[in-house]
């Protein structure tokens, strides 16, 4: 997922039973598309919003974020354009969670062709989320 920090270890053996872990460097999953039957899954931490990361200064139009118009762009380019969209947030509390869905889905909106309420919105609370949480765009059956 998006937002956290992963590592491996390479674990070897050698002919006379020795053991020796190697731990590589921890890397970052970027945001990323999954194309599947139903249309595109969007994968994104929630840091790469303006509005979520107190680092970046948030811009005076909101709903101009450019990660949120390229995935409404994908999302148009599906199957079937009128199929329900879930926009699932995933964050360390569910005010943080409701927040970041409520604001994908009010940035989302006004790029998505059809109807607005196909759009539905769901939060989760996970204590490992990442700091910012992180948010899961899909179509739907």
């Amino acid at each position: 997922m998006p937002g956290l920090t992963y590592s491996y270890v390479l674990e070897a053996h050698d002919k006379a039973g020795n053991k020796r872990n190697f731990v590589g460097e921890g890397f970052k999953v970027s945001a990323y598309r999954l194309d599947t039957p139903n249309g595109p899954t969007l994968a994104f931490s929630g840091r790469q919003l303006p509005s979520q990361d107190p680092r970046r200064p948030a811009t005076a139009d909101a709903s101009v974020t450019p990660l949120l118009v390229e995935a409404a762009s994908w999302l148009n380019q599906a199957p079937n354009p009128a199929r329900p969209i879930k926009v699932t947030a995933t964050a360390r509390t569910m005010d943080q969670a409701q927040s970041l869905a409520a604001s994908v889905a009010k940035q989302i909106a006004p790029h998505l062709i059809g109807d607005p309420s196909r759009l539905q919105t769901t939060a989760e609370v996970r204590p490992d989320a990442p700091e910012g949480g992180n948010v899961v765009i899909a179509c739907l059956k």
